[in-house]
């Protein structure tokens, strides 16, 4: 499993595109963490490309909402809650930081963007973030119903 980092970056290593360079260094050392516990190299703290940076944390927090033959996806705020928990050890805690703004950010956006008034806007952004449950239901039909 840990070699799927090398091989990704050999398949890079002869262009001579920057972009294709950079897809290079993120293959490479998308597995390297924070803390220097991770593969290839060990890399730990700065000595990791930003670019792997922002990969690792967005590649964990896609594993974790997706199911996968081996697990079950995770709700949105569980992810939340493990990326935070990771940053300093596994993930930079400063693009955690970033991350977890612009995250919330999109999510807000994309439930948000069918709404026909503000009110309805933020029942289902919280209703989101909050990870509403079928418990919760009551309280949104009781919100509906103050309109």
């Amino acid at each position: 499993m840990q070699s799927h980092t090398t091989v990704g970056g050999e398949i890079f290593a002869k262009s001579r595109f920057p972009l294709l360079q950079l897809a290079r260094q993120i293959a490479i050392y998308h597995h390297e963490r924070w803390d220097g516990l991770g593969y290839p190299q060990r890399l730990r703290g700065e000595q990791i490309p930003v670019a792997a940076r922002i990969v690792a944390i967005v590649d964990a927090f896609d594993a974790l909402t997706h199911g996968r033959p081996y697990k079950k996806a995770v709700s949105f705020q569980e992810a939340r809650a493990e990326i935070r928990a990771q940053g300093g050890s596994q993930f930079d805690p400063e693009i955690v930081k970033v991350f977890l703004i612009r995250i919330t950010q999109q999510i807000f956006r994309e439930i948000t963007s069918g709404a026909e008034t503000i009110h309805e806007a933020a029942i289902e952004a919280l209703a989101v973030v909050c990870d509403a449950s079928p418990e919760a239901k009551p309280m949104e039909e009781a919100a509906s119903a103050s309109q």
